[in-house]
């Protein structure tokens, strides 16, 4: 366990001031190092321990919690602290067995912690203020920070929500004059999302604007939230409206897809405000104007808070950090600059000349620095920007005496890479730039000078947007990288049932994302008390932790106290729950190494099913040798097997729909849907085991029909598919049906999405399957389909498809069979599987 502190009587203070950047006395402990010497010790210095923040989490999947947990990560590392991150959900929250994942927050033990940092927007939404009491009662015993939620004795780190929303409203009415104002709410019980719906109705009153309930629709901040409001306002009310505010980003993007699925334009119709200022709006179209708060601030300076608590400073009971509104395209907003259409007034004779710039350049530093106060949200990062504005500005000028529009576009490019791009993106960029532009294009009056500004103004913008798109395209091919990864970890976790082969497989498969330390453990509790837990995996850098595996039983709430490695590196976990519907496993615990908080949360869905399942089937490898004199006994535990793990499975379907319901990216929903495919099709494996009575093999014919139909109506395709069976039973072991269904989902999966364009296909489409004994104890299988086929040179050993590739491994590694690709009036698969002795 990790020791308490101790406090020392205080004789002398050491202080030493290097490298110090901050001056403000509130602060001036983050920069100092303090050495206490104890009256008793006679001058010998007390060593420090470094601080153990812990950090309670609903989820790390949307932007604002991924920024808040960002910028806790570059105040651990300026500070030198352990960060231990429990992500256990929301209390008592909507989502499908959330009480589960709220078993995280079981092993946060303030003991154990210097102090806590609950982000309590997200946590505490749904519960009474009694229940809430009760969950943050036991903290009180250390320093502790709320974000998002005001709690009473608590110091809480707020943002102005209404300041936000009223600045919005101000700009819909004055800039646009829109005067029919809509507003989807987030949730009831959520502090911040009733701020901002207390704040709309305050600025409509402030502009004499009626309030009108019917322009007000209920939601979450969720996707689906916005689409649901849009079918509220269109189509169950039939109102009509100029503009809609949405609680978050999420709902705005969701009411943009809803209104262009109706034919209605954003802005041209219905302009759209957010509220986040997410990664999200900036890569939609149109770009979503939004509320920009300062999330990743959020995390830096709740970590300050609680250091100041830590070393017995007084910290305030309330902070209040500001939002901007940060204007894009989505409310009707132009981002050409207006003097872009200027004509000089006549008799101007300004030129460009060094007399004419350095005239001005003072005047244009102090009016670019103003615009850049409405960015920066920490004030303590405004010193550092006035060098680069500085030079800027005199390389904007260089580029306009040279005719050289290289050298402002460098200057440009570097300052960009050196700003927080949170606070300052590109759009607010393009408004910058637009302030030495627009004043000297009313100065200036020979054409020639004003071609020379015009042509910088271009490429500027230009320029810009190509950062933009480029920012644009490395996120998805991250995201779709990842994504890949992950869907092959599933791949392989789904069709295992062995508890050793499980911890073989993950060893080989987490590090190949960068998770090089983790641990796995299990309750061991026949009382379903959970109090006592066991590591069943732990593995540090390529080798496993021999001293946790051999302890038969430690004390759950001690699982992270025996994590520690205690060594001089900083340390960062994430603990994640593993559970199948209402039954609670254990714990992952894994080394936090910038990955998507979606990706940790996949992995720890597909341990806990991997693990259920192999945990399943080494109880059923146990009680087979014990119950092999009673045939009925057997039966009967198979059956129930089957049956579970049919089940289990059909919650990993449901989850995967759930999470497929999230986002309105194509792409990654038929992703999704490929995934539940294959699932399904181990599902109807064990459907068909659970109701057959032989249960040591499994009727091929009948499985593969099942399979087949299944997926023809998943396509929702009319396809004629033909069978050729022999006549004679194909029956096949458990171990080979589970790869052999996926192959056959790959490949009738592929004919069904792919094979059959309608402008080249003249033939009536057409599905055949094969399947025979032949010699040497093997099966042969073909499919084959009439379709348009592959583009020439086409070789299954060397492709970029994910499907096919899963085709080609199962059928050389796992089932050790033959597989040939010939063309005969489209594909024909021919797969040759040997049988086990």
């Amino acid at each position: 366990m990790f020791e308490q502190h101790t406090i020392y009587p205080v004789i002398t203070c050491k202080i030493s001031v290097k490298n110090c950047k901050i001056f403000s006395c509130e602060k001036l402990y983050l920069c100092i190092k303090i050495d206490i010497i104890n009256s008793n010790t006679r001058g010998t210095s007390v060593p420090q321990q470094r601080p153990r923040i812990g950090l309670l989490f609903d989820f790390l999947l949307e932007e604002y919690q991924l920024k808040i947990w960002s910028g806790m990560q570059k105040a651990a590392e300026d500070h030198d602290l352990n960060l231990y991150c429990f992500l256990g959900g929301e209390l008592e929250g909507h989502l499908l067995f959330s009480t589960k994942r709220n078993t995280a927050y079981d092993l946060v033990a303030p003991s154990q912690l210097d102090g806590v940092i609950i982000v309590s927007a997200g946590i505490l939404t749904h519960i009474s203020k009694k229940k809430f009491n009760s969950f943050y009662e036991p903290f009180t015993s250390i320093p502790n920070v709320s974000i998002g939620v005001e709690i009473e004795g608590c110091p809480s780190l707020l943002v102005d929500n209404a300041k936000g929303i009223i600045e919005t409203v101000e700009h819909l009415v004055e800039e646009h004059h829109y005067r029919r104002i809509a507003f989807i709410k987030g949730p009831e019980n959520n502090p911040e999302a009733k701020e901002r719906y207390t704040a709309y109705k305050k600025a409509l009153a402030q502009y004499n604007l009626e309030f009108d309930p019917g322009l007000v629709a209920p939601g979450y901040f969720t996707i689906d939230a916005g689409k649901n409001a849009v079918s509220i306002f269109f189509d169950r009310r039939k109102m009509s409206c100029d503009a809609i505010i949405a609680c978050c980003d999420l709902t705005a993007l969701g009411a943009i897809d809803a209104l262009q699925q109706r034919n209605i334009r954003v802005p041209e119709d219905v302009a759209i405000v957010g509220f986040d200022n997410s990664k999200a709006g900036r890569f939609t179209k149109p770009q979503l104007t939004t509320v920009h708060q300062p999330i990743t601030d959020l995390g830096c300076q709740a970590v300050d808070m609680l250091l100041t608590q830590i070393k017995g400073f007084h910290c305030p009971k309330r902070t209040m950090l500001p939002t901007h509104l940060r204007i894009r395209r989505s409310c009707g907003c132009s981002f050409e600059s207006k003097a872009y259409f200027f004509t000089p007034a006549p008799g101007s004779t300004g030129s460009l000349t060094p007399g004419l710039l350095q005239n001005i350049k003072h005047e244009l530093i102090q009016e670019v620095a103003r615009k850049i106060e409405k960015y920066v949200i920490n004030p303590t990062r405004r010193n550092s920007y006035s060098s680069w504005i500085e030079n800027l500005v005199e390389d904007y000028f260089t580029s306009l005496l040279k005719s050289n529009e290289e050298i402002f576009l460098n200057t440009l490019e570097n300052t960009i890479a050196q700003v927080e791009p949170e606070n300052i993106d590109i759009f607010c960029w393009r408004r910058i730039l637009a302030i030495p532009f627009d004043k000297l294009l009313s100065l200036l009056s020979t054409p020639k000078d004003i071609v020379t500004l015009l042509n910088l103004w271009k490429r500027a913008s230009e320029f810009l947007w190509e950062i933009e798109m480029r920012d644009e395209a490395e996120y998805e091919a991250k995201a779709a990288s990842m994504r890949d990864v992950v869907i092959s970890i599933g791949q392989e976790l789904l069709s295992l049932f062995n508890t050793k082969k499980f911890t073989q497989i993950i060893d080989r498969l987490l590090p190949r994302i960068g998770i090089n330390r983790f641990y796995i453990t299990i309750y061991t509790d026949s009382d379903n008390s959970f109090t006592n837990s066991r590591f069943i995996h732990a593995y540090e850098n390529a080798k496993s932790r021999r001293d946790l595996l051999k302890r038969d039983s430690v004390e759950t709430e001690s699982i992270i106290t025996l994590c520690f490695k205690g060594k001089r590196k900083r340390e960062c976990l994430i603990i994640l729950p593993l559970f199948v519907q209402h039954e609670s496993l254990g714990f992952f615990i894994l080394e936090h190494n910038n990955l998507e908080g979606l990706t940790y949360l996949n992995i720890a869905i597909q341990l806990s099913n991997a693990l259920k399942g192999a945990r399943i089937v080494d109880g059923f490898s146990r009680q087979t040798e014990y119950l092999s004199t009673s045939n009925k006994e057997k039966e009967t535990l198979l059956k129930e097997i089957h049956h579970r793990v049919k089940n289990n499975l059909q919650v990993i379907y449901s989850f995967l729909n759930l999470q497929r319901r999230q986002t309105s990216n194509k792409e990654i929903i038929d992703q999704f849907k490929a995934i539940q495919n294959r699932v399904k099709s181990m599902a109807i494996l064990h459907e068909q085991l659970y109701r057959d009575n032989d249960f040591s093999k499994l009727n091929l014919k009948h499985y593969l029909k099942s399979l087949i139909n299944y997926l023809k109506i998943s396509y929702s395709s009319d396809i004629n598919t033909s069978y050729i069976f022999d006549e004679e039973e194909i029956n096949i072991n458990f171990e080979r049906a589970i790869p052999l269904g996926l192959v056959v989902n790959e490949l009738v999966s592929n004919s069904l999405k792919h094979a059959f364009n309608p402008k080249k296909t003249k033939k009536p489409p057409e599905i055949e399957v094969i399947c025979r004994h032949t010699k040497g104890k093997k099966i042969f299988l073909s499919i084959h389909d009439n379709g348009s086929g592959f583009d020439k040179g086409f070789d299954i050993r060397n492709t970029t498809s994910l499907g096919m590739q899963i085709v080609y491994n199962i059928i050389n590694n796992q089932l050790e069979g033959k597989l040939d690709l010939v063309f005969e009036d489209g594909p024909r698969f021919n797969i040759h599987i040997p049988l086990p002795e």
